[in-house]
């Protein structure tokens, strides 16, 4: 998988590029998100029905997608923030958060394949 075909199917690259002209360092800021334990965070903090955790790890988690341009599952780690926003409960989150859950898996079997096929 190239970079293009990457940001085809789970972005921008030229909204990335703008930002960061280098394929090189976009793949290496790419690679930090294989190490990213945000989206764990958040189902912990759902699972323990703590909100302003949850919230925290949501809008954390939508700020690097946001960053690294990787706008569909961005969109959804946005819903959930949003239900987390003022919440007192997680409830409407837990029910959005299997969603973003897949995604993202999908979004990160993809980013292993790209940086598979860069490395050599």
């Amino acid at each position: 998988m190239t970079l293009r075909e990457f940001y085809d199917k789970n972005g921008s690259l030229d909204s990335m590029m703008a930002t960061i002209p280098s394929e090189a360092a976009i793949l290496r800021l790419l690679g930090m998100l294989t190490k990213d334990e945000t989206l764990e965070e958040l189902k912990n903090a759902v699972e323990a029905n703590d909100a302003p955790l949850a919230f925290r790890a949501a809008h954390t988690l939508k700020g690097t997608l946001m960053n690294l341009q990787i706008t569909g599952v961005q969109k959804k780690a946005s819903d959930v923030t949003e239900a987390l926003r003022n919440a007192s409960s997680v409830d409407e989150a837990a029910m959005l958060l299997p969603i973003l859950e897949e995604d993202y898996h999908d979004m990160m079997e993809d980013l292993k394949e790209l940086l598979a096929s860069s490395a050599g």
